[in-house]
């Protein structure tokens, strides 16, 4: 949420929790660039994230990859895909 707010999205029309059910897409910004957050993963988005992760710890030695990795049941729905909407469009 941190993030969103950081890149100037408007708060008070998202709540954590939106973002943790699954088939929620929420639009940032203006055309042409606009972007999708998506909430949910698919089976090959959760593969490749797990994969950056490990990858990430095993060259910084993180402890917060370590962290999420470890309890990876409790991180899975806080991670969001974030998408310009063109190429979303593009690949359907």
């Amino acid at each position: 949420m941190q993030s969103l707010a950081a890149f100037g999205a408007p708060m008070a029309q998202i709540a954590e929790g939106d973002l943790s059910q699954p088939g929620i897409v929420y639009q940032l910004g203006v055309p042409p660039g606009r972007i999708d957050i998506l909430s949910g993963m698919s089976g090959r988005d959760e593969e490749r994230l797990t994969d950056l992760l490990k990858n990430h710890l095993a060259y910084t030695d993180s402890a917060k990859a370590k962290d999420i990795l470890d309890n990876w049941a409790d991180y899975r729905t806080k991670f969001v895909k974030v998408m310009p909407v063109e190429y979303r469009r593009a690949i359907r």
